[in-house]
């Protein structure tokens, strides 16, 4: 492996694993935080539009042979009606959008605002609609894009006298909603597709080619001065051309370019007859494809330098969305230093590499604007735009090698990638770079894939696991591990990385079976590949660990914890920060396995050692605090917890601010606590403001920002405010299925919380329906014998038995007894617990031959394990009496009774119901057990 190079300098930083916060070394060095001030984000009603709004793009110079479509146009955009939509369709390069922009600058004093989106996606919809938010009050350029999108609509639905236009848009659905929330203002929609607009409620408009005069008077726009009378070819070329506006004004830029005569231009189109893969629309066979002008225009191009055809090459392996210009970054600049050296990292074929810079910047600056000049591209400061049909014709183009541009189109984008995507600006970048990059594999055979795939799908995956789309990074991790297998073999240091991170996200997406076959497997071939005490064996078995811990294999997972402690101890020394990992993931393992009289004396170890070798402000530091916090609140000792993470949250704060992500974490946990210390009223004010601030920093499915949503929830339901907690979670459900699939443990569990609250509003049938679903995933998911598929029938049978259908929830019980036999033993809580529900199944259909033992059962357990005092031992203790109470056994009645009454008053007041009930249950039974008799 190689070895990462150590820090030069007397400043310098080095980093260990992962960091989420700002480093910086040096002096004067200044942090801006950019923060949108609430005051900004006022109602939509109130919001003018700021003099001279408007973003059509430029029209060409010439403009023919279309007066008479615009006239026709604008009448029917005039109709007095709500809002009004027209759907303007044609074949590709019949100038379309040029014809909607003409409208829109010709017409634009009928209109109070003018606003063009790119609308070949439902992002770059949302992207525009969010530009034109920020347009408007640019004051909000800081909020999420997703609110400023909304923010856009409702603008739009509450004012009127505008003109949306949504440029090349495959079809309605990728609009959504925006026709239908739209108010009294007007919308031009272009698009290849000439059907399906009804369902917008937009009548359609056809735009034809140009005629011979107005095609003519285009190309002859672009003739030199004095030729335009008698430019030899000119009709002859407009003819082969057929009309189409984009392959005349590609064609005049051409000859602009080359001095080239129209007739020599026509020549050399005729010699090189290149095709387009599509087929032409109907009815115009025997005219010339835009595919032949597109290859004619290259090879001169190219006669220059190779590098604008190479660029364009490999912007056809990309999407039809922006492509950022940083992609080319790696052509003229070094390589970057937190880079390892990369199998591919070597001239191809063509001598083209990676390893140095292989030009200077501006040698791409101006093959970038040739590529512009001649109308094969658009360009932006921050990005390239390559028309669909420009790349289709480039990746199928006679003589084009395809592999050579696509290894490196996905070297390009690899080496792109963000080291950190911690930061907000690089997840914005991981998220322009996705489309292109998803793109690139669905055009990449199996067969043919590069070197570099395997590394670009790891990443990718890395991400999408981060931002809470573990399907996806799944998916693309499986691609990845069988490329790695073809290309570098199974054991190959590249291949095993990948497996690894499969099986991590196997686990991430509750594939648990598989997470631990494929994670038991790397630990086998590291150990025979690098040996039994190499880090990267280490690191397989700290994997292997977690996965049988998130399969509630406890036992499993503790001993793989203590082998790995016992051996960092013995190599690395007691205060290296990985012995210290190891200490926190023991003592971990003990706290999920519920055995905190373990964990927390271990949490203490380990926080002192970090607090001492890492300092108290260190990020290992403060998760080993915060979950001795958490193993605190389970033994309630919630004074305690409540300062730990108090002490946390100061700390994230002070390191971090108050938007880290890991920050708005402090204070979810502390809020918890608060609760539970009875701080009802802070606690859930915290969690509002906590889940207000996740809404505006963190990204749409970002795992966080699902958390402290269902913690909220969770919170409503506590205190019975079913009106918020029920749409929060149906919201919830609906972003968990779409981020992790409807199967997903975590995704159940939200479906679980959802029907308990439907269940607690009354909605007692919804309930159980869902209740029912969820235990048939848990059971199909996670198995029969699984921690949770219990939990489910418990979930299931209590709804039952609140549903007044106590048979039906019998055989659920005893089902959860055995279970819980099986799984915690006799004489665990949770099987006590187990107990007395069977036992208050029966008892409500009135067999109490068979209540009484379990109740008996569950009383003798919770007394010994817990004490007289514990609520669960004097709740059993209540309801044996009465079941005693009801088969006339009044002497043992009594007796429960009275062993009952001072822990209700102690833990529960004197005033409780439930004292109240079991102090006059003893009253009765004593004034009145000579008369009633011991024992029937």
């Amino acid at each position: 492996m190689t070895e990462v190079p150590a820090p030069r300098g007397e400043r310098s930083v080095e980093l260990h694993g992962d960091n989420h916060g700002i480093i910086t070394t040096g002096d004067h060095v200044n942090i801006t935080q950019l923060v949108t001030r609430i005051e900004a984000v006022r109602p939509v009603e109130g919001v003018t539009v700021p003099p001279g709004l408007g973003n059509v793009p430029a029209v060409p110079r010439t403009f023919v042979g279309r007066e008479e479509d615009l006239e026709v146009l604008h009448g029917t955009l005039a109709e007095d009606r709500p809002v009004v939509v027209r759907a303007l369709h044609g074949m590709g390069g019949v100038g379309k959008s040029t014809f909607a922009a003409r409208y829109a600058r010709q017409y634009r004093d009928h209109y109070q605002m003018v606003w063009w989106i790119v609308s070949d996606t439902e992002e770059t919809v949302s992207a525009g609609l969010a530009d034109l938010a920020v347009a408007l009050q640019p004051e909000l350029g800081g909020l999420p894009a997703q609110a400023l999108t909304l923010r856009a609509k409702a603008w739009l639905a509450c004012h009127s006298g505008w003109l949306l236009i949504c440029d090349n848009a495959p079809g309605p659905g990728v609009l959504g909603d925006l026709a239908a929330v739209a108010g009294d203002g007007r919308m031009i929609i272009t698009s290849r597709l000439a059907h399906g607009w009804h369902t917008l409620g937009a009548d359609t408009v056809h735009l034809d080619v140009l005629g011979e005069a107005a095609s003519l008077e285009l190309l002859l726009s672009f003739a030199p001065p004095g030729q335009a009378g008698a430019w030899p070819g000119a009709a002859g070329l407009v003819a082969h051309l057929g009309g189409l506006p984009l392959a005349i004004e590609q064609a005049g830029a051409y000859l602009q370019e080359t001095g080239l005569t129209p007739e020599a231009y026509l020549r050399l189109l005729r010699e090189r007859p290149a095709r387009l893969h599509d087929s032409t629309a109907e009815g115009s066979a025997g005219r010339a494809t835009i595919a032949q002008v597109w290859k004619t225009t290259l090879d001169t191009i190219g006669l220059r330098s190779p590098l604008p055809g190479d660029l364009l090459a490999i912007l056809a392996w990309l999407g039809p969305e922006p492509v950022p210009r940083t992609i080319f970054r790696a052509l003229t600049e070094p390589k970057p230093l937190y880079r390892r050296r990369r199998p591919w990292e070597r001239r191809d074929r063509d001598g083209w590499s990676t390893t140095r810079a292989l030009c200077d910047p501006l040698d791409v600056e101006e093959a970038l604007g040739r590529l512009d000049a001649y109308n094969m591209v658009g360009l932006t400061s921050e990005f390239v735009t390559v028309h669909r049909l420009v790349q289709d014709v480039t990746r199928t183009a006679e003589g084009q090698a395809p592999g050579v541009a696509r290894d490196r189109a996905a070297i390009l984008l690899e080496l792109a990638f963000p080291a950190d995507t911690g930061p907000p600006e690089a997840r914005a970048e991981v998220r322009a770079l996705l489309p292109h990059i998803t793109t690139l594999v669905s055009r990449t055979p199996k067969e043919a894939e590069g070197l570099a795939l395997p590394f670009l799908l790891w990443h990718t995956s890395v991400f999408l696991g981060e931002q809470g789309d573990v399907l996806r990074a799944v998916n693309l991790l499986d691609r990845a591990l069988e490329s790695a297998r073809r290309l570098y073999g199974a054991v190959h240091p590249v291949t095993l990385y990948v497996r690894d991170a499969l099986g991590v996200a196997c686990q991430d997406a509750g594939e648990l079976g598989d997470a631990v076959a494929l994670l038991k497997a790397n630990l086998a071939d590291r150990k025979a590949r690098h040996g039994r005490n190499d880090p990267l064996t280490f690191e397989s078995r700290r994997h292997l660990a977690h996965a049988h811990q998130a399969a509630a294999d406890h036992a499993q997972a503790t001993v793989l914890f203590e082998q790995l402690l016992a051996d960092r101890e013995r190599l690395l020394g007691p205060h290296d920060p990985l012995t210290l990992q190891s200490r926190h993931d023991l003592a971990n393992a003990h706290y999920r396995a519920g055995d905190q009289a373990t964990s927390i004396p271990l949490f203490e170890q380990a926080l002192s050692a970090c607090e001492a070798v890492l300092g108290p402000a260190h990020g290992h530091t403060l998760a080993v605090r915060n979950n001795l916090a958490l193993a605190c609140s389970l033994t309630g000792d919630e004074e305690r917890a409540a300062a730990l993470l108090q002490r946390n949250l100061e700390e994230r704060e002070r390191e971090l601010g108050t938007d880290h992500p890991d920050t708005l974490l402090a204070r979810f946990n502390l809020a918890d606590v608060l609760a539970r210390i009875g701080d009802e009223d802070g606690a859930l004010a915290m969690l509002e403001a906590v889940v207000e601030d996740s809404e505006r920093v963190l990204d749409d499915l970002h795992p966080d920002r699902l958390a402290n949503r269902e913690g909220l929830a969770d919170a409503y339901l506590s205190a019975k405010d079913y009106a918020k907690a029920i749409p929060l979670l149906e919201k919830l459900l609906e972003d968990r299925e779409r981020a992790l699939g409807p199967d997903h443990p975590s995704t159940l569990d939200v479906r679980g919380d959802l029907a308990g609250a439907y269940s607690l509003s009354g909605g007692l049938d919804r309930a159980l329906r869902m209740f029912e679903e969820v235990l048939a995933a848990r059971e199909r998911v996670q198995g029969d014998g699984h921690r949770r598929t219990l939990d489910a029938r418990r979930d299931l049978a209590l709804a039952f038995e609140q549903a007044r259908q106590p048979y039906r929830a019998i055989p659920h019980f005893k089902r959860v007894l055995a279970d819980s036999y099986r799984l915690f033993g006799r004489d665990h809580p949770e099987t006590m617990d187990a107990r007395q529900d069977l036992a208050s199944a029966y008892q409500s259909v009135d067999d109490m031959k068979r209540a009484v033992p379990l109740y008996v059962e569950a009383v003798e357990g919770f007394a010994t394990l817990l004490g007289e005092e514990d609520p669960k031992t004097f709740g059993a203790r209540r309801d044996l009496g009465f079941a005693y109470e009801k088969i006339g056994d009044h002497e043992r009645a009594l007796r429960q009774f009275e062993m009952a009454l001072p822990g209700h008053e102690l833990v529960l007041g004197p005033e409780h119901v439930l004292t109240q009930a079991v102090r006059d249950s003893l009253r009765f039974l004593t004034e009145n057990l000579d008369w009633l008799g011991g024992e029937d």
